[in-house]
């Protein structure tokens, strides 16, 4: 606790379900992220200090949000957040969903070398490690026969 507010320090964490962007199998993991942020006093246009009751869900009317002034210290950090209930208490909740969307990866793995799926028939290469295709190119099919004919006549002379 701090003349102003109250100073949070700890670890988040929260069950993740998501898929894994390259072999778009199922994930299920405990994700842990270590925050630290400031809940400060708000000050109402009279100068006491106050809660704004846009952070209060306690209670469901806004009349005192005409009244409240655009609270912006000038902290570009993101981690500085208002008490509500007078000062009581400390709503979380926009710190954890803000620092859990920002810690989670974009593209979640199964694995860090979690080889995908096949391109060509979509068979999962982390089940089949041994799976491929043989390609021939179109541009070069002639040649390919071509060649099948030069090795069989050579085989068999």
């Amino acid at each position: 606790s701090v003349v102003d507010g109250l100073m949070f320090q700890g670890t988040i964490t929260a069950r993740v379900h998501a898929e894994c962007s390259r072999c778009l199998m199922p994930l299920h993991r405990d994700w842990s992220v270590d925050v630290c942020a400031f809940f400060a006093q708000v000050e109402s246009k009279g100068g006491a200090r106050s809660n704004n009751s846009k952070f209060n869900r306690s209670n469901g009317d806004n009349d005192d949000l005409e009244d409240a002034d655009i609270w912006d210290e000038g902290d570009d950090s993101g981690n500085v957040y208002p008490l509500v209930g007078g000062g009581d208490f400390a709503d979380i909740e926009a710190l954890i969903r803000d620092t859990m969307v920002s810690e989670l990866p974009l593209k979640p793995l199964c694995e860090p070398d979690c080889k995908g799926l096949c391109s060509q028939c979509g068979e999962n290469l982390n089940e089949h490690p041994d799976h491929h295709h043989d390609i021939t190119d179109i541009r070069f099919a002639a040649l390919e026969g071509l060649k099948q004919k030069l090795e069989n006549s050579q085989n068999r002379g």
